[in-house]
């Protein structure tokens, strides 16, 4: 439907105009040539990396809203509304994925008017540009207009071909389109009993109130309150009401706001009490909703009113105390007294300071009392219990009481309380561990953790203090939970260090905190600890480690065992205040030795140590020490296993009667000495063979592996070096993890040491019998990657009888008149001597006989072949379809293999098939074409025909294949079908197809037999008629105008002959009721594929016709040329009718919509009797034209009968009503034509929609005719709007500046507006533009709606290409075309547009050209000039010369000037090089003197010539890049294709190479000139020392070879110098 497809009106957006500034640096010195360097590097990168970047990505696009921002929508418990009138949506879209949009992506927007059922339609596309991975899009708005109706939705589709997941594409929403109108009340401030009063008390002044009201529904309401207020004793009633308020409703992203109602409440008058009743309304187009917003309550008036103010809820620990602050405030208007009282629950209230009983007051009016209640939590509370502290006022002045109560709760108590479990004093000695346990209960009143703490209050060095658990989790109210503590006192020594508080009877403290998790007060507990007399004996061994070396392990198992010996000093020690003169006597043993492995096992690893210690008893004094030994013997039998072994010595004293007696106490003392067992990785192969492996193949071998280490390893083994080339040897597992050594189960022997592993050896096919080969193995520690050892295996190669044949199968082709051979080659591939035995199977070689031309018995060496030679001599008979195969068998030692041999006879292929030369067909005929097939060859042929026709018609064949013997023939029927006309085929009159066939050989594919034939097309008539009329109407004396259009459909172009007939029906005789009028065509010509009018005239002339006259009128369309195929008849009913319309009423559209009068006709047309009659006329159905809704698109019509107007329900169906309407109409006459008369009033301006208007649908009932209204004349009249719409393009400018700039993002505008009187629908405006520009529209299209006379601005974004760098501008052309879905009556010539600008290439100002070109110029004659004296100013005119070259080139606007321009500085660049060269000339002249033996400027002139080119070349070079980066910017502006890139790369690379050729031609010139100059001087000095010599002169000369003729100057020691 139109409206519900475009009715959406889209913003029009604001061109935005990009201003870029555009600058260009100039360079003025040659210091800048670094720089410029790097400035090409850019603009040559720059360009490239563009042009190859390429897109990647995984955008995953996720529309996160989807929503209704203006137009009235809400969401309540019934779903979703919107209102029937238009709407602006949003859509906003996060990227979810890890890269950004690599290109455009949209979103669609299509409607359900009836969802499920309906079908979508498009309402928009929203062009959304690119989005970064993880952003999210600005919201994009859309316009819509919504129709009434229930049950529709709208959804939002992403449209992206890059997007990965489209799972969350579609975002919907789903509501009902209706007129909701509707209010509610949020919140009011409406009097009600305050501080526990039965009522509502106000002021008898002015008091304010407020009732916050909201739109609920989606339409526009009027919102007002109204408070009734009635004497509770009886009396009228008052009224106070708020505002009038429109209040506007909310959207589905908005919802509507609270709008506050104030009512100003007049007590002046009032007094006492009232009953108060307020209500809500709510006024819309549907009536008035009354809400009621609370229901009826008593408010009292009065001077007299307060308000009291409680302090906050609150929760107070156990134990504490908190103070509660109440105000009173008098609200009232007179002063007043109050009387306090309060009550409390559980007694916390402090009766001592309670203000129960107290007045306060009076208070004035508006002031503010305040009073304190204390409360007191009790320590015993548990944890949440309550009290509540009410308290009420009573009023002195009229007895009313206000209340207010705040409530307390007691809260969290966290606390633990420590307790002693280990009785005090605890005893402790020296070097001995002593518990000390505690408990720990939580006391508090909520679950906690605690942490602990101790240590000791009296300082104590070396007293070691450890919690065991120093934090407990979680403790449950009263759970008790224990608290070990372990102390160590530190050990005996000699003397007692007193701050170690170890002397006998010393007194330490030991303190333990707790401190609960979560807050609280630390509970501190102590207990005291006293120190035993002890007396001790110290065994203190020299040596407490000994940490044995691998070699040290090895060298002990071979001398019987590890030895190892340990001195032993023991001393008598104690902490006796008091020393008894008496001796300890001592005891010195060995303990328990242990052992703890490096790895596993070693359960009985420390029985196999030994140890002992001498003496073992001695007698001392206190503070004695005398010495001893300890030895320790290791295992014999086989090393020991890695790991700790640990002895343990043993002191224990033996006190005598005086230190017993005087409770003296007696500690053993042990010490450890703790041997460290190294592992050791050692490993052996136990078989190493030799093993036996096949020939040629793979051999597995399994070789015994074994740890003869002393702990468990892992081993990593390979394959050494030293293997021959073509063996293959592998370990199939590599690696041995974790094998048991040997000793770990001592004294048991299980051979957990040992295991194995695969070698698999794949020996050389030419490895002889017998050959024995080492196979390295090297074994390696995997830990570690040290080479443990490595080994050789030993293997011997078996004998192998192998062999094999070549080739397997031979496809000899000959003529019977050959008799080739061929061979069989025997392959030895054994590795012995062996005797193969040949022979031939030639039970299947037919008409060939095969002879072997060698031996029979074939002796081959190992890794040799030999041949077996085969002669064919093939029967004069022999056939080419026959089998000619045999076998030839090679046997050895039970081997035996076979190759076959194929004669095959060379065929003669020779399949010929011929088609007639031409055929006939014309188009959608079905024809026949027969072919002849025959074999000339010289053996069976099986081929099936394929058939081509051009244009790819279908053909068929029959039969579908052939088998034909030699000299046989057949035919094959081709069944073609011609397409019919209208399809893309070439079939006009004349065309000629090709048909080709090629048979196709079924055994090989290839093509038989080939032959072509021609299908010529004949001429073709089909004839289609638009518009003509098959039923044609008259009133009495009517006429009827045929207006058809005849199109020729055929295939040429065609004259035609009509022939025309009017028959009374069903008969071939004449009719003479109706006759044709003038101007009936007899000729035409009709043209393929174009419409001919074909007009002409019938009347109806019967005088008196009755109601059932009717003929039968024919046209028989002929083609003149009997050639042609085809015919056409053309046939139309002529009936006499009393109610029909010829043609639609025309109305013309008013901008006022005043009333427009139109008619239609009828006619009394008997059908017996000829009296007057009254006919009766009824409307039955209306239906709209076009779809649209909405009281500015409506219509109204009136049937005006005697004058009055008769209304026309456009809704009225008079099948489905039951109510009929009937007009009568005026009295008629026989024949006589009537007029019913209309009343018609339109849409106005603008609401005017091209082809609008309505088929109203009338049955006219005659008087006597009807048969209970069930006979009648139905007939529709069609009124339709003359209007039309003219959408049309305009005034397109480029940008601000009227033209384009290369690379920079522009905009293109363009006008578009509606000339016409009507609406035009889905506008889409599309513009295209030459030179690869892809312009990208701002707005959002189609444009859904263009009013008449409206005039719209569109804008399109672009980014204008590079020019190629020598190139100052170019021609663009942008062409905008518009099409529309509903613009009836457009002028389609005003709808495209063109316009033409220029791109224009960067460059500067041209005034700033202008001015550096000529201050470059101006200082590069200065440096010219000032380089006559000074190279450094020459060289600098090569740097100015080329910036003032660069900056001409943005000068010049012809095409050719920029290429000139760039030559020139090539040419100035050597120019400049050639005057350079006179620094070659002094070297070369200094060069000169050195050779001749004077002093010379310069030591080593060759480094210093090739130093002097190489400066030349760079600073001339330069120049060039520099010129370069001037005339593209920075960064480059430049079309980055290869074309441009190659040509800046070959001047700036040529450049270079033309003046470094330059300078090395100059050097070199140099060379050649003072060389030659220095030779000829030295000859000529030679000559004059030698001139007293001639002949000697002439020797000299002769054997330097210098010719005479080329030094005509002499020198002469008297006369001086002369010229030749």
């Amino acid at each position: 439907m139109l409206l519900n497809q475009f009715r959406q009106v889209f913003a029009k957006k604001h061109p935005v105009s990009a201003h870029k500034q555009r600058a260009a640096n100039n360079v003025s010195s040659v210091s800048g040539a670094l720089l410029l360097v790097a400035l090409l590097f850019i603009q040559v990168v720059v360009p490239i990396a563009g042009a190859t970047s390429s897109r990647s990505g995984d955008p995953d696009f996720d529309i996160i809203e989807f929503t209704v921002t203006s137009g009235g929508s809400v969401t309540n418990l019934a779903g979703t509304e919107l209102a029937p009138n238009g709407h602006t949506l949003s859509v906003t879209v996060r990227n979810l994925g890890t890269n950004g949009a690599p290109e455009a992506y949209s979103v669609q927007i299509q409607h359900w008017d009836t969802w499920p059922a309906g079908a979508p339609t498009t309402v928009t596309t929203l062009n959304m540009g690119t989005l970064a991975a993880g952003a999210t899009s600005p919201p994009t708005t859309f316009d819509w207009i919504a129709t009434a109706g229930d049950d529709q939705r709208l959804t939002a589709t992403i449209q992206s071909s890059a997007d990965i997941n489209s799972n969350n594409d579609v975002e919907e929403l789903l509501f009902d389109v209706s007129m909701l109108e509707e209010g509610e009340v949020l919140a009011d401030t409406l009097p009600e009993p305050l501080g526990g009063q039965p009522t509502a008390r106000l002021s008898r002044g002015l008091n304010t109130v407020d009732v916050t009201v909201r739109n609920s529904g989606v339409l526009p309401v009027d919102a007002s309150v109204e408070l009734k207020f009635t004497p509770t004793a009886g009396g009228a009633a008052t009224s106070f009401w708020s505002n009038v308020v429109n209040i506007q409703p909310g959207t589905l992203a908005q919802l509507a706001g609270g709008v506050s109602l104030p009512i100003t409440i007049d007590g002046t008058s009032l007094s006492g009490s009232h009953t108060m009743e307020a209500n809500a309304y709510f006024t819309a187009s549907a009536g008035t909703q009354t809400v009621l917003i609370e229901p009826t309550s008593t408010v009292i008036f009065s001077d007299y009113l307060a308000e009291l103010f409680a302090p906050a809820d609150r929760a107070v620990e156990p134990g504490g105390s908190t103070e509660l602050t109440f105000r009173v405030q008098n609200t009232g208007d007179s002063a007043d007294s109050f009387v306090i009282g309060v009550t409390d629950i559980e007694g916390w209230v402090d009766v001592v300071t309670s203000p129960d009983g107290t007045t306060v007051g009076p208070i004035p009016s508006g002031a503010i009392h305040h009073f304190v209640i204390e409360v007191d939590v009790p320590i015993t509370a548990d944890r949440a219990d309550v009290e509540r502290v009410s308290v009420s006022l009573t009023s002195a002045a009229e007895a009313y009481i206000i209340t207010a109560h705040t409530d307390i709760m007691a809260g969290d108590l966290y606390q633990g309380t420590l307790a002693k479990v280990t009785a005090e004093p605890v005893a402790v000695q020296p070097d001995v561990t002593q518990q000390i346990i505690f408990s720990l209960t939580n006391t508090g009143n909520v679950p906690t953790g605690y942490s602990l703490t101790a240590d000791l209050s009296t300082p104590a060095t070396g007293w070691q203090i450890e919690i065991l658990s120093p934090t407990i989790d979680l403790l449950l109210v009263a759970e008790v939970a224990q608290v070990t503590i372990e102390v160590t006192p530190p050990e005996l020594t000699l003397p007692l260090d007193p701050a170690a508080k170890l002397r006998d009877g010393d007194v330490v403290s030991l303190w333990l905190q707790a401190i609960p998790s979560l807050g609280g007060l630390p509970d501190i507990d102590t207990i005291q600890m006293v120190v035993d007399p002890v007396i001790a004996v110290d065994p203190v061994l020299n040596q407490t480690e000994l940490w044995l070396t691998e070699q040290q392990v090895q060298d002990g198992l071979a001398a019987g065992g590890i030895e190892h010996f340990v001195d032993i000093d023991v001393e008598v020690r104690h902490n006796l205040q008091t020393n008894l003169a008496e001796t300890v006597d001592v005891d010195l043993s060995i303990g328990t030795i242990t052992f703890i492995p490096l790895s596993t096992g070693g359960i009985s690893e420390a029985s196999r140590w030994s140890a002992s210690v001498s003496p073992t008893q001695m007698t001392l004094n206190l503070g004695e020490q005398v010495n001893s030994v300890m030895g320790v013997l290791g295992p014999s039998d086989l090393l020991p296993l890695g790991g700790t072994i640990t002895v343990p010595i043993i002191a224990s004293p033996t006190l005598g009667p005086a230190h017993i007696g005087s409770g003296v106490v007696a500690a053993d003392v042990t010490h450890e000495f703790i041997i460290h067992v190294p592992a050791i990785r050692s490993a052996a192969i136990t078989d190493t063979g030799p093993y036996t492996v096949g020939s040629g193949v793979t051999t597995s071998l399994t070789i015994p592996f074994e740890n003869t280490g002393n702990d468990v390893s892992s081993y990593v083994l390979s394959i050494g070096d030293g293997l021959p080339d073509d063996w293959t040897v592998t370990i199939t597992t590599a690696t041995i993890s974790n094998l048991s050594a040997q000793m770990e189960a001592w004294p048991l022997d299980d051979d957990r040491q040992q295991t194995d592993f695969t070698l698999d050896v794949l020996t050389s096919e030419n490895t002889s019998s017998g050959t024995f080969q080492d196979i390295p193995i090297r074994v390696q520690d995997e830990v570690t990657g040290v080479l443990l050892f490595e080994t050789n295996v030993i293997v011997q190669v078996e004998p192998r009888v192998a062999f094999h044949l070549t080739p397997l199968e031979q496809e000899v082709n000959l003529s019977v008149y050959e008799q080739p051979s061929t061979r069989v080659f025997i392959h030895n591939t054994g590795n012995l001597l062996t005797n193969f035995n040949v022979w031939i199977d030639d039970s299947a070689a037919g008409d060939v006989i095969f002879s072997m031309e060698t031996s029979e018995n074939l002796l081959i060496p190992a890794g040799f072949n030999d041949s077996v030679k085969i002669r064919l001599s093939p029967d004069s008979q022999a056939s080419a379809d026959d089998v000619h195969q045999i076998t030839v068998w090679v046997e050895a030692d039970g081997l035996a293999e076979s190759v076959l041999i194929n004669a095959t006879i060379i065929p003669d292929h020779h399949v010929i098939i011929d088609l007639p030369e031409m055929s006939h067909a014309f188009p959608g005929e079905v024809i026949e074409i027969t072919a002849n097939v025959t074999n000339n060859g010289n053996l069976l042929e099986e081929v099936y025909p394929v058939s081509v026709v051009e244009g790819g018609w279908t053909v068929t064949s029959s039969p579908t294949s052939l088998s034909l013997n030699t000299g046989e023939s057949e035919q094959i029927v081709f069944t073609i079908t011609v397409p019919p006309l209208g399809t893309n085929d070439s079939l006009s009159n004349g065309d000629i197809h090709l048909f080709t066939v090629d048979l196709i050989s079924i055994a090989d594919e290839s093509v038989s037999a080939s032959d072509v034939s021609q299908i010529t097309i004949s001429a073709l008539f089909e004839l289609e008629a638009i518009n003509w009329d098959s039923d044609a109407y008259f009133y009495r004396y009517g006429n009827w105008n045929y207006d058809a259009l005849l199109i020729n459909n055929g295939n040429s172009d065609i004259i035609v002959e009509l022939t025309y007939s009017l028959v009374k029906p069903g008969t071939s005789d004449p009719s003479l009721d109706w006759q044709f009028d003038s101007n009936t065509p007899s000729i035409l010509t009709l043209p393929v594929g174009k419409s001919v009018p074909l007009q002409f005239s019938v009347s109806a002339t019967q005088v008196e016709p009755d109601l059932n006259l009717a003929a039968w009128l024919s046209i028989d369309v002929s083609p003149v040329d009997a050639n042609v195929t085809g015919s056409a008849e053309l046939q139309s009913v002529l009936q006499m009718s009393r109610f029909f319309q010829l043609e639609p009423a025309v109305i013309d559209a008013t901008d006022s919509g005043g009333l427009v009068g139109q008619s239609a006709h009828w006619s009394h047309i008997p059908l017996t009797v000829t009296t007057d009659a009254v006919y009766e006329i009824e409307f039955c159905s209306a239906q709209r034209l076009l779809s649209l809704d909405g009281e500015e698109f409506e219509w109204n019509f009136s049937l005006i009968v005697a004058g009055i107007p008769h209304y026309l329900d456009l809704n009225y169906d008079c099948e489905s009503s039951s109510e009929r309407s009937r007009i009568s109409l005026p009295s008629a006459e026989a024949w006589l034509i009537n007029d019913l008369q209309f009343s018609i009033s339109t849409p106005v301006w603008p609401n005017i929609y091209a082809g609008d208007g309505w088929d109203l649908t009338f049955r006219l009932y005659h008087p006597t005719e009807h048969s209970s209204y069930a006979n009648y004349v139905e007939a529709p009249i069609q009124f339709i709007l003359n209007n039309s719409a003219d959408p049309y393009l305009f005034d397109m400018q480029f940008d601000t500046e009227g033209h384009l700039v290369e690379g920079e993002y522009q905009s293109i505008f363009v006008t578009l507006r509606n000339g016409g009187t009507a609406l035009a629908l889905g506008v889409d405006v599309d513009l295209e533009c030459s030179e690869g520009i892809v312009p990208v529209a701002r707005q959002t299209y189609p444009i859904t709606i263009l009013y008449p006379r409206d005039e719209i601005t569109l804008s399109w974004n672009l980014t204008a290409p590079l020019l190629d760098w020598w190139d100052d501008s170019e021609t663009v052309t942008c062409t905008a075309q518009l099409t529309t879905l509903n613009a009836d009556g457009d002028d389609l010539g005003n709808n495209i547009l063109e316009g033409e600008s220029t791109i224009e290439s960067w460059s500067p100002n041209v005034m700033f050209s202008f001015i550096g070109f000529a201050a470059m110029m101006i200082l590069t004659l200065v440096c010219l000039r000032l380089g006559l004296g000074n190279e450094k100013f020459r060289l600098a005119s090569a740097y100015t010369g080329l910036m003032c070259l660069g900056l001409g080139f943005h000068l010049g606007t012809w095409s050719w000037f920029g290429p000139l321009i760039t030559l020139a500085a090539i040419f100035w660049l050597l120019i400049i090089s050639w005057r350079s060269g006179d620094e070659f000339q002094l070297i070369h002249e200094d060069y000169q003197r050195a050779r001749k033996g004077q002093n010379t400027m310069y030591r080593d002139h060759q480094v210093e010539l090739n130093s002097v080119s190489k400066q030349l070349k760079f600073i001339l070079t330069v120049p060039m890049l520099g010129f370069i980066a001037i005339i593209l910017g920075i960064p480059p502006q430049m079309n980055p294709d290869i074309i441009n890139i190659l040509s800046l790369l070959i001047i700036s690379v040529g450049t270079m190479v033309l003046v470094g050729r330059l300078l090395s031609w100059i050097d070199k010139s140099y060379a050649t000139l003072y060389g030659f100059l220095t030779d000829t001087e030295i000859a000529v000095e030679r000559i004059d020392r030698e001139l007293v010599d001639p002949a000697k002169m002439l020797q000299a000369i002769a054997r330097q070879s210098i010719d005479i003729s080329l030094t005509q100057e002499t020198v002469d020691d008297k006369g001086g110098e002369s010229d030749a």
